[in-house]
């Protein structure tokens, strides 16, 4: 490799490290300055450990740690359901003493995430167009061009690895950019001007054709999707118009089970403007979702959904459980449930990553009201069941 072509990747490599290193460092320091999220980083980075990184379970290996910072199974459970918004029962600090008490993640977890696209491969369309165009681009290439590109596709999967590895995560919204840099610096690159042969036009109208035969069918499976998908968010609209939400009426979103996926534009947005909502997620302890508790004067959510007919949660079967957990176990309450409603959203087809088989994906819009019930029969607040 000349100095040219080494100085073309090399020169753009260090500019971009410079560039990531330089937002790091500023977005590190607005963080740590901005009222309210100085601690904002610290708790994501302990947190990713449990919810991200599979970080030790709770089992008898690890139930005497787990139990001498006041947490049952069940808080665990919530923990993984992101439902962990309460500053004291999980605090920075409880967090960072179980970080450094459990054993850390088993190195081989680190490549799950390339574990869970492999079925892709054989399933996806998208990933097969963008596999096919990489191999089909690289073969017609020559000379200088192919040299370039070799190297973009050592790049690539460096980079690919590094990610994964280091995030434990590689969604389609990283692995196709990537990938599809190999044949943009084909098209890109300068190549000789020389006349094809004849069997190198035939390659190059094979190439094509593989690609455009790729392409439709990608094509027509994404329109079945979209029509799905805006099914979907029609009947998420009659759902909340029948909710009826009232201005003085919180909506939890437990651990992600709002779909917010299929608020597609001004429509549906229009329709969710009316509902309060606090997400339990990664806003969880922030002012985002202080400001919402404030403005509803509340100080725990959990014991607020216990306590206050005005609240109601979005979740699964397994968060009336989760719920019911915690105020036995927390507040030696008993709570009943009352399902608020239960819409049927329908669902689309969805490439199982792991098998590669198109399976359909469902969504249910599941609202529920907590009501207390009296004292738990034989249960002691704050001691595990």
């Amino acid at each position: 490799m000349d100095a040219t072509l080494a100085a073309a990747f090399l020169i753009p490599t260090l500019l971009a490290c410079l560039a990531a290193g330089g937002a790091k460092t500023i977005n590190d320091w607005i963080y740590r300055t901005s009222p309210g999220w100085e601690h904002f980083e610290e708790f994501n980075e302990v947190r990713a450990e449990f919810l991200d990184y599979e970080r030790a379970p709770f089992d008898r290996s690890t139930l005497a740690t787990f139990q001498a910072l006041g947490l049952t199974p069940n808080d665990y459970h919530m923990l993984r359901s992101w439902a962990f918004d309460d500053p004291e029962r999980f605090s920075l600090d409880v967090l960072r003493k179980l970080n450094k008490a459990l054993p850390p993640a088993p190195p081989s977890s680190r490549w799950q995430a390339l574990r869970d696209r492999y079925g892709e491969i054989t399933g996806d369309p998208w990933t097969q167009l963008i596999i096919v165009a990489m191999l089909v681009s690289l073969l017609l290439a020559s000379g200088e061009r192919r040299l370039r590109m070799a190297v973009t596709v050592l790049s690539v999967i460096a980079s690919a690895l590094l990610i994964a590895w280091f995030f434990q995560r590689f969604p389609m919204s990283v692995s196709h950019p990537l990938a599809a840099l190999v044949p943009a610096v084909g098209a890109a690159c300068n190549g000789s001007a020389r006349p094809y042969s004849l069997g190198r036009k035939l390659a190059y109208a094979l190439g094509l054709s593989i690609l455009s035969v790729l392409l439709v069918r990608l094509w027509i499976a994404t329109m079945h999707r979209a029509e799905a998908i805006q099914a979907m968010s029609n009947r998420l609209v009659e759902a909340i118009e029948d909710l009826r939400p009232q201005p003085d009426q919180l909506y939890v979103d437990w651990g992600g089970n709002f779909p917010y996926e299929l608020l597609l534009g001004a429509r549906q947005i229009k329709a969710l403007q009316p509902m309060r909502m606090l997400a339990l997620g990664c806003a969880n302890q922030t002012p985002i979702n202080q400001e919402r508790l404030q403005q509803f004067q509340i100080d725990n959510i959990f014991r607020a959904i216990c306590e206050r007919p005005n609240i109601r949660v979005i979740g699964i079967k397994e968060t009336t459980a989760q719920m019911q957990g915690y105020a036995q176990e927390h507040y030696g309450r008993r709570l009943v449930v009352r399902e608020v409603m239960h819409r049927r959203l329908g669902g689309y087809p969805k490439i199982d990553g792991m098998t590669g088989q198109v399976v359909p994906s469902f969504k249910d819009l599941i609202v529920y009201q907590f009501k207390d019930d009296g004292p738990a029969a034989g249960l002691v607040p704050g001691r595990p069941r």
